[in-house]
């Protein structure tokens, strides 16, 4: 573990860099194949431009670069470089060319080649553009045969594309004209927000269009988009500002957060308990597969769990089509089981959304074995599913969906990019059913299945780790994300929200008898860094919620208050150094969790969360360096 990448991002390899460039008055940078956080000013124009390969299965394809070439001069620069994508039966390359002048204008194109047969359902261009920008912007679209139409990006999250049959679109970002110009392809616009990525994807080939389709050796794919900034531009600054923060105000109470029993199906040992109970949570959550003979104890062992955390359970039902013969059979055992029902989930195994039948069907016949608990209806997949199949839930107390946030990208700055999706999601299913309570469940950092699969997916060797299992869970990253989600999703009107799990892979902590695998640097016994987020959390579980405000879109947190105390949440979800002033007076507790104090937290967590360093703050604000990925704890002490 003496490896900084290991505590960044539960792997050895370094990241690959951003390299900053210039065209004109755009600042962007180059990132391992893709343009990123092209900017005018101070504001971000377009969040991504890149070139993807999508299998039959919707899989992004992962590639490597050669042969890089960079000319830049002050203004204005010239890329070149090879992208090959290889897994499985795929095989394809592609030369890129980009090319930015001081005109403002950037061009991207590429000239690929298969280099096997294989199917795909994409390969192309796809560029985003950030929903904190374009939400509700007006926007012009010109399609293939000249005509132009007057549109505006969505303000609720779009079931549907808003955009199709693309040629050309533009905007305007402050006083500047945004132009794109695409070529070689259709393209269309989808709102990426319904699977919690934080931006409108415009993309090569409609999806009205058969796939997945074969492709040929030597099959040849060219295409090309054009980006012109015109207007009012701004002078391009290259100081580094202290970043500021201050408390906004105290509106929210915090809503009910969970954790999943862990999916090992292992029993929790007296330690594990011990450090799960500190947490303070609010609920468990327990799948219950009714068309599978071993429920029954999957039933029991959350029930003993549940209570002997003192929490009560949020029971998830999946149905067959024998579902009334799979209820009543859980009726008849829920007198003896006795499991503490917080809620249940009402799904079915054959759709992606709750059919509303169903859920009548679990309140006719649930209703007097938990008095009391709602019965709630929704998506177990993500929240596109939700938003594209609506349906009326008239006998549903509330609505669920779940999500992770690396649907469509898996590198670190997409999966701290798309935190911003989160209150959107949330405003656009409430917008469904607004007289409904409102539950996310379960977050996890990977997707649990590929919804979006036509075919079968094979089992891992033995020296790669499943497809559900993500090294950053072990990682400051990952701690750092989660309390950024909560961040996020604590300010709004949601009333629960359930993460991960409670142990192994998948969980907060480690468990106390396993063989660590070498691809999941894990410490046997310890608990992981994003266990101290819900623990933070978890000892102001009653509290008032206020937003921090700030100049970076890289420190984020919350203000918890509760019986005269206040609480000071702040992650750094950058790679880099953070120097900031958070504007509070009073005497503070200082606790930071970083790559210095990592081990000590992870293997001895309750003499961690001892520690801190006392701090009388004065007008001025409090200044504070925070390293990549760390997070402060911020307590008021009396003078």
């Amino acid at each position: 573990m003496s490896s900084k990448n290991i505590l960044y991002y539960g792997v050895p390899t370094e990241p690959p860099p951003f390299v900053p460039l210039r065209a004109g008055a755009l600042t962007l940078y180059y990132h391992h194949g893709d343009l990123r956080h092209i900017c005018i000013g101070e504001r971000e124009a377009i969040q991504r431009m890149y070139v993807a390969v999508r299998d039959a299965n919707w899989n992004t394809i992962p590639f490597s670069v050669s042969d890089l070439h960079l000319e830049r001069a002050e203004r204005a620069f010239r890329l070149t470089f090879t992208a090959q994508h290889t897994e499985g039966e795929i095989n394809f390359r592609w030369q890129a060319e980009i090319i930015g002048t001081e005109d403002s204008t950037l061009r991207f194109s590429m000239a690929g080649e298969a280099l096997s047969a294989f199917r795909r359902n994409r390969i192309g261009f796809c560029v985003l553009h950030p929903a904190s920008e374009c939400a509700d912007l007006p926007v012009w679209i010109e399609a293939p045969d000249g005509t132009r139409h007057e549109r505006r990006f969505p303000r609720l999250i779009a079931p549907e594309q808003p955009f199709l049959n693309v040629q050309a679109m533009g905007y305007r970002v402050g006083t500047v004209d945004i132009a794109l110009r695409f070529a070689g392809d259709i393209f269309e616009t989808e709102d990426q927000r319904n699977w919690s990525d934080a931006s409108f994807k415009t993309y090569c080939t409609p999806h009205a269009l058969p796939k997945p389709v074969e492709i040929p050796v030597g099959a040849q794919v060219q295409q090309a988009v054009t980006l012109h900034a015109g207007g009012v531009l701004p002078e391009v600054t290259t100081s580094t500002p202290i970043s500021s923060l201050h408390v906004g105000d105290f509106a929210r109470r915090l809503p009910q957060i969970g954790l999943g029993v862990a999916s090992h199906g292992k029993a929790l040992t007296p330690s594990e308990m011990a450090r799960l109970k500190a947490l303070n949570l609010s609920h468990l959550r327990v799948d219950l597969r009714l068309g599978v003979q071993n429920w029954h104890q999957t039933l029991r062992r959350a029930s003993l769990e549940a209570k002997a955390l003192a929490v009560p359970l949020e029971i998830t039902l999946y149905c067959t089509e024998s579902a009334e013969a799979e209820l009543r059979a859980l009726a008849a055992v829920l007198p003896e089981i006795a499991p503490p029902v917080l809620r249940w989930l009402i799904f079915s195994t054959q759709q992606f959304v709750t059919p509303p039948p169903l859920l009548s069907l679990a309140r006719h016949i649930l209703a007097q074995e938990a008095v009391g608990a709602p019965f709630v209806a929704g998506s177990h997949a993500q929240f596109t599913e939700l938003n594209m199949n609506r349906q009326a839930y008239p006998d549903a107390d509330g609505l669920v969906y779940a999500f992770n946030p690396q649907v469509h990208a898996d590198d670190h700055e997409s999966l701290i990019e798309n935190i911003a999706a989160q209150p959107a999601m949330v405003a656009s299913a409430q917008s469904l059913a607004p007289e409904k309570t409102l539950h996310v469940s379960p977050i996890t950092l990977k997707a649990r299945f590929n919804p979006a699969a036509t075919s079968d997916e094979t089992l891992p060797p033995p020296n790669q780790l499943p497809p559900q299992v993500d090294p950053r869970q072990t990682a400051l990253i990952g701690a750092a994300w989660t309390l950024g989600s909560l961040a996020a999703l604590c300010l709004t009107p949601v009333n629960s929200l359930t993460y991960y799990e409670t142990t192994g892979w998948r969980g907060v902590l480690e468990r106390e008898q396993v063989t660590p695998h070498p691809r999941f640097p894990s410490l046997v016994g310890a608990v992981f860094p994003m266990y101290h987020v819900f623990a933070d959390v978890g000892e102001f579980a009653a509290a008032e919620v206020a937003p921090l405000h700030g100049s970076s879109p890289y420190l984020v947190g919350m203000a918890l208050r509760e019986d005269g105390r206040t609480r000071l949440l702040i992650a750094n979800l950058s790679a880099a150094p953070h120097l900031l002033t958070l504007h509070i007076q009073g005497n503070y507790r200082l606790r930071v969790l970083d790559e210095n104090s990592a081990l000590q937290a992870m293997m001895q967590p309750e003499a961690f969360r001892a520690t801190g360093d006392l701090h009388t703050v004065a007008a001025e604000g409090l200044s504070l360096t925070l390293l990549p990925y760390a997070i402060a704890t911020l307590d008021t002490v009396s003078a």
